[in-house]
């Protein structure tokens, strides 16, 4: 997390002329399950979620997201504790097709680098790994928005997959309340955690 964070802060002071910049957190609530050394257990887990969203160009979107969890497990004898950060250089590509002449839809795509850490049963796992995102966004001429995101490592598609569906309405000119569903999987080693998040929270921009 070190790694991405300093590259995030580079990057930020490298280009003092960005146009917005966007704050997105909120509180997770999760169905989980994890599976180490082929020994399954589920449960709850629940935590925070930070996004940063900081716009290089027109274009051009700088996104971080660090998530932090933890919660029990059915008989397991500690709880599981994880966080994840994933840091994604997006590509915007504006469509002109409407819908309902309010409604536009844009495309992304973009690649960056996602680490996991996890703590479970007296075992630590970490993981970094380069990984692409793709997606597609439908925007309200009134500030709503309906994002969805699917991202994945280059390199260990079967176990580690991302599927995000964001929503947003807007309740200031700067302020947005947003709703998230992840369908997540990802495997370190000898652990698996499959999970579907459910967020709820607030996007401010600058």
């Amino acid at each position: 997390m070190k790694h991405i964070l300093s590259i995030l802060l580079t990057i930020t002071a490298l280009d003092a002329a960005a146009n917005t910049l966007t704050l997105k957190s909120g509180l997770f609530r999760s169905d989980a399950r994890v599976e180490l050394d082929n020994q399954a257990k589920k449960g709850k887990v629940s935590g925070l979620s930070v996004k940063i969203d900081y716009d290089i160009s027109t274009d051009l979107i700088l996104n971080y997201e660090y998530i932090l969890g933890e919660g029990n497990l059915n008989t397991a004898k500690s709880r599981y504790k994880f966080n994840e950060s994933t840091l994604h250089l997006i590509r915007n590509f504006h469509s002109e097709k409407r819908i309902f002449d309010t409604w536009s839809i844009s495309y992304i795509a973009g690649v960056g680098i996602s680490n996991k850490s996890s703590d479970y049963e007296n075992k630590t796992q970490n993981k970094t790994q380069q990984s692409i995102l793709i997606g597609a966004s439908i925007e309200s001429s009134h500030g709503g928005f309906i994002r969805l995101k699917g991202t994945t490592p280059v390199s260990a598609f079967k176990y580690n997959k991302l599927a995000i569906i964001e929503v947003g309405t807007p309740i200031s000119n700067s302020t947005n309340l947003m709703a998230t569903y992840r369908n997540h999987s990802s495997k370190i080693d000898n652990l698996r955690h499959c999970g579907a998040d459910y967020f709820i929270g607030i996007s401010l921009k600058y």
